[in-house]
């Protein structure tokens, strides 16, 4: 597995790390399950980002499953309240929570044979034997106001209406690029390329 890069700089030949480089070009990627060490990993990463040069934009390269409603808002939460413009590229799939952070994106990239997944949440709370009605009551409320809060996110960020949103969401909504970017959720299909270091930003 590819690690380190090696590159020409005015210093001579350097050896660099992978991570690092794509770090100093303010590209993260965020992949696999999103749980609260994924999340605060990523918002560690936007935080430090944001403060180094805030205004400035960054990209979150996606391929997740999804995961955690509470972790994958504070995501987002994050996203919202930086300075610096995030962009979001879906590379293999953003599945579930995983596209409602890819949906934070002002620009939302969908590589041609990436795919996108939208459903209602699930619940998660193991075994209901000798659960009260009350108690159930309130899971069933907790769990409805969560799928009324994830179907505004996506009718915001897409445009369609909310109605629209729940039709989709009812069962696993699977789409490919073309799908997705018609549906509002993608702004363009295509190849990423990385941000020329080099040339200036001009930031607003």
């Amino acid at each position: 597995m590819l690690t380190h890069i090696t590159k020409e700089t005015y210093k001579g030949v350097e050896t660099m790390d992978l991570n690092d480089e794509m770090f100093r070009r303010r590209v993260l990627f965020f992949t696999g399950e999103v749980n609260s060490n994924s999340a605060i990993e990523l918002i560690s990463q936007l935080l430090i980002l944001e403060s180094d040069a805030p205004g400035k934009t960054i990209t979150i390269c996606i391929n997740s499953p999804g995961g955690g409603v509470d972790a994958g808002l504070a995501v987002c939460d994050t996203i919202r309240g930086l300075s610096s413009p995030v962009n979001t590229v879906c590379m293999g799939i953003a599945a579930s929570m995983g596209a409602v952070i890819f949906l934070q994106g002002e620009q939302r990239i969908m590589l041609p044979h990436s795919r996108f997944m939208i459903h209602d949440p699930s619940y998660g709370g193991g075994d209901l034997a000798g659960r009260k009605p009350l108690s159930l009551q309130e899971d069933f409320n907790n769990l409805m106001a969560c799928r009324q809060e994830l179907a505004e996110l996506i009718s915001e960020r897409t445009g369609q209406k909310i109605d629209d949103v729940f039709a989709k969401t009812k069962d696993d909504c699977y789409m490919t690029a073309k799908e997705a970017k018609d549906f509002g959720a993608a702004t363009k299909i295509g190849i990423f390329k990385l941000p020329d270091t080099n040339k200036k930003e001009n930031n607003i």
